[in-house]
């Protein structure tokens, strides 16, 4: 048995090493894409760097954490975490990134989940890749995955651990919102958010990358933006789904960061209550940015800057 206790900086370094985009979630859970779907983007996609990388699902029964895998004895606690950790100890530090995570991204998303200032996350960190996709049944280029029902986030010790955080926590916060009213959010805006989250607090040196990527194009007009769906891509759509998901960071950011907080909590409440996006800009936003059109013109001319 290993008896050293592994040194948390190499769950820091390098993160932006990380070779995979996301798979499909839709707020139904993630989806299987047989043949030549999103399985060759994985591998082979060239737009690598801005992808994000994280697992999403609501399935309560496809993940595996027997007593076995996480003795009681190998469990820590924090104010808002309690980690149940695979290896003979924790990594030095993980609580400390935990909840320095949770600090920031309660700034932007405590409205979304107000449970959070006060109940527990509960995280499993399996050893590495191998062990986490031996339990779970996902694949191994995955980061990690949320049990939104549960709370739960799963994921093993690796150079992108605090990248991986940032973005499942965001979909955990954000998520929760819709789902206590048995709704999800749609895609580019559950998307847009987690990416944001995760390249502002767990991988804020790769930010200059995807704004370049948007600045230099294509994007789409934001029409097609909001219905665009990946589920079937293919190889020959790497591209595509490589710059929307720099549009969902760069479109959520211009909501998020250029008008209030308040503003943004007002268009996710109409977004969940099943308004138009029109109706809902335009309530959120009022004459500033009263509908698509608007948005669009103001965001375009923000890219860069």
């Amino acid at each position: 048995m290993n008896t050293l206790k592994p040194s948390y900086k190499g769950l820091l370094r390098n993160a932006f090493s990380l070779q995979i985009p996301s798979p499909v979630y839709d707020g139904r859970g993630l989806h299987e894409v047989k043949g030549e779907g999103l399985n060759w983007l994985f591998r082979n996609s060239p737009y690598k760097l801005i992808l994000p990388f994280i697992l999403i699902f609501q399935l309560t029964n496809s993940t595996t954490a027997n007593d076995k895998t996480f003795p009681e004895h190998q469990t820590v606690s924090s104010s808002h975490f309690k980690l149940h950790h695979e290896s003979s100890y924790a990594p030095a530090g993980v609580l400390n990134v935990l909840e320095g995570l949770h600090a920031k991204l309660l700034l932007d998303l405590h409205a979304f989940a107000p449970w959070a200032s006060q109940d527990k996350v509960e995280v499993f960190l399996f050893k590495d890749a191998a062990s986490y996709a031996a339990h779970t049944g996902m694949p191994k280029w995955a980061g990690a995955h949320v049990n939104l029902n549960t709370r739960q986030v799963y994921g093993y010790e690796s150079e992108r651990f605090q990248r991986a955080m940032a973005h499942e926590m965001a979909h955990l916060f954000f998520d929760s919102y819709f789902l206590v009213k048995k709704k999800h959010p749609p895609l580019w805006l559950n998307e847009g958010v987690a990416t944001l989250m995760e390249y502002e607090y767990g991988a804020e040196y790769e930010k200059a990358g995807i704004e370049r990527m948007v600045a230099n194009g294509p994007v789409m007009p934001l029409n097609q933006f909001f219905a665009y769906q990946y589920r079937h891509s293919g190889p020959q759509n790497s591209k595509q789904v490589a710059h929307w998901y720099a549009q969902s960071y760069s479109v959520i950011k211009f909501l998020m960061r250029r008008f209030s907080n308040a503003q943004f909590v007002t268009f996710c409440e109409k977004i969940r209550s099943g308004a138009p996006i029109d109706d809902a800009l335009s309530a959120a936003y009022g004459l500033q940015m009263n509908n698509t059109k608007s948005l669009e013109k103001l965001w375009r001319e923000g890219i860069g800057k």
